[in-house]
Parts: structure tokens; sequence; C-alpha cells
């Protein structure tokens, strides 16, 4: 018997070790990939603007910009064409999040702190590196539909909620009384029956939330490490949205499980876990609380989807000044002159330098 747990133990200490290696080495691969890509472009990447875009797309309206880009000045500008050099993002919902911010211009204080950012990535080596690391965790097409969590209209609550309560009371009093009159069993048939329904009928909200949710827990747990490093946080006072968007956590593994399930193993125990939420309605309440939740921590999911954005769309500014591209920072000042040393298309290869100089005039696009 003894023989038996040894050699039980010796299995699953191989397992931890074995795990253990390949997630080193992976993530060894990962950095290297990181440090041999930096500064250069993202030469080989298909751009999904469809998803890209859609940040910029469902807030344009309800932004307080200091201006906007217009479609038709970002299609005469070549705009599309001109992210695809500039972007240098380790996630999704950051290229999101530059496309949104090179469509939208910021006041000169927002500028002014964003480049101190992006300065603060450019000459920390070590702190980029594991800032990148933790980004990359949120970088498969799926993490395109967190944006879907932040600015989606929160599915509304049915009028009926209090017959579904009225029968998961029912199906536990069945139950119940059937430890003591089997014959009330013979009621359960109908309540199980019409749970049933309205459980594979709500099948179709919940999925149509399913991968919003899964990334919004890997978004949380890449915030909530990289709100942890001492240097973002003293960039950032204010992350307490992390904390606020913990809370209902359970509810989204809870929404999120059987994303998860990968293996005949974890489907039996699927199974045996549809059973218990049929019976008693338990996804149904649960994933209308937890769209009650959505909608009370939206706020907090917009901070924390402009928290990764921002601290990603600065590494991708940094990359792209440590390039073979000639960039600059603008100085501000109060003269209402616009005036450009040397600028070159960004499109165009060996492109002749030119010099602008606008003086007190008004453009109108």
């Amino acid at each position: 018997m003894m023989n038996w747990i040894l050699g039980l133990l010796i299995i699953i200490i191989l397992g931890i070790m074995i795990v253990n290696y390949r997630a080193k080495k992976k993530r060894q691969r990962t950095l290297q990939n990181l440090r041999d890509n930096w500064g250069k472009s993202k030469s080989e990447e298909f751009f999904n603007f469809y998803y890209i875009e859609k940040y910029f797309e469902n807030t344009r309206k309800f932004q307080e910009a200091y201006h906007i880009i217009s479609d038709r000045c970002a299609k005469d500008l070549d705009l599309d064409e001109v992210f695809k050099v500039i972007d240098r993002t380790s996630s999704k919902v950051g290229q999101q999040y530059l496309y949104y911010k090179i469509r939208t211009i910021q006041d000169k204080d927002s500028l002014a702190e964003f480049d101190a950012i992006t300065q603060l990535f450019a000459q920390d080596k070590e702190l980029r590196l594991k800032t990148q690391f933790q980004l990359s965790q949120i970088n498969s097409n799926a993490s395109y539909h967190f944006e879907e969590l932040v600015n989606s209209e929160p599915i509304p609550k049915p009028k009926f909620i209090g017959l579904i309560y009225t029968l998961s009371f029912l199906s536990l009093l069945f139950i119940t009384l059937g430890f003591f009159f089997p014959i009330f069993y013979l009621f359960l048939i109908p309540v199980v029956a019409t749970n049933m329904a309205f459980h594979y009928k709500n099948k179709w909200n919940v999925s149509t939330y399913l991968d919003g949710v899964v990334q919004m827990t890997k978004v949380l747990q890449v915030s909530k490490t990289i709100a942890g490093y001492s240097k973002v946080k003293s960039k950032f006072s204010e992350t307490s949205f992390i904390k606020n968007v913990e809370k209902i956590k359970l509810k989204t593994k809870f929404i999120s499980f059987e994303k998860n399930i990968d293996n005949e193993f974890a489907s039996v125990i699927w199974l045996l876990i549809e059973f218990i939420k049929i019976l008693f309605n338990v996804e149904y309440i649960v994933f209308y609380s937890f769209v009650d939740s959505i909608r009370d921590k939206q706020e907090e999911l917009c901070k924390m989807f402009h928290f990764i954005g921002e601290i990603d769309a600065a590494i991708s500014t940094a990359s792209l000044k440590a390039s073979n591209f000639t960039c600059c920072s603008p100085t501000f000042t109060t003269s209402k002159n616009l005036t450009i040393k040397e600028i070159t298309h960004p499109l165009i290869e060996n492109c002749i330098p030119n010099n602008l100089n606008l003086g007190r005039i008004l453009v109108y696009y």
C-alpha cells in the first residue's frame, strides 16, 4: 500500500516539475521574442480593424476630447496603414486603445503625462520586459472581446425573474419532502422540465457574454500584477478600480466555467454541475446577478481598460522611438503657429524631408 502511495506522490511531483519547466521555458521564449522585436514593427501580423477600431467607434460619441479625427480625415491620411507601421503593442486591449488614442487627440496635460510614462518604459528595460510579458497574456484574438463588457448595454433582467426563484424554491421543497414522502419526486418532474426550458433558452444570453467574461478575468489578473510594480504605481495614483472589479471575480469564474473544459474528467464534472444548475436555476440566477454587477461596475471596467491601454500604448510608443524612424516630441506654445521641421511621410521609404510653417490660420475639416 505504501509503495502505491509513494508511486502516486512521485508521479504528482514529476507532473508538477514538468508543468513548471514548460512554463519557465515558455516565459524565456516570450521574453526573448520581446527583446528581439523591440523597435520593430509587426510585419507579419494580420490587423483586424473591425475589432481594433471597436473601442473608438463605441466611445467616439461620448468623448470630451480636444479633437477627434473624422472618418474622412482618417481615410485621407491613410491612418489604418500608418497604424500598421506604428503599432508595437503587446496586447489586444492595448492595440484597441492605441487606435483610439491616435483618433482622439487629448489636451496638452494628458499628452505630457503619457510622455512621462513612455519615458519610464524607455529607460527601464527590466520593468518594460516584465510588463510586456504580462500584457502578452491578453494578446489572443479572444482578448478583443473584453471591450464588449466595457461598452455594451447590459441585457435587461426578465420580468418573470420571480418565477425563476419560485421554481428554484419548489425544487428544493420537493427534494426535501421526497425524503419523507417519495411521491413528491413526481411533482419534481414538471418543475425540472420547466427549469430546463428556461436554462437552455438563457444559454444564448450567457454565450454573448462568455468570451468577454473569460477575458475580463485575465485582464483583471494582468492589471493587478502590473499595478503592483512600484514604478508603475507611482504614475497611476488611482487603482482602486482593480479591487472593485475583483468583487465580481467569483461570478465571472462561475459563468466562464464551461469555457475552461478541456478534458473528459472535467466533462463528467460539468454534467453533474449542469444538472444542479438546471435543478435550482443556479446559472440563471447567477447570470443576471452578474449582469447587474457589470452594470454597476462598468465605469471601473472602463478604467481598467484605460489602465492597460495607457501602459501598452506607452511601451509601443517607446518601441517606435527606439526604431529607425525619426521621431520627436512636440513643443507646445501659446502662439497660434504650427512649425514642423524635416517632416517625412511614414509610409514612403527614403522620403525627402520637408519643412512646414502655418501661421494664424484656422483649418476646418
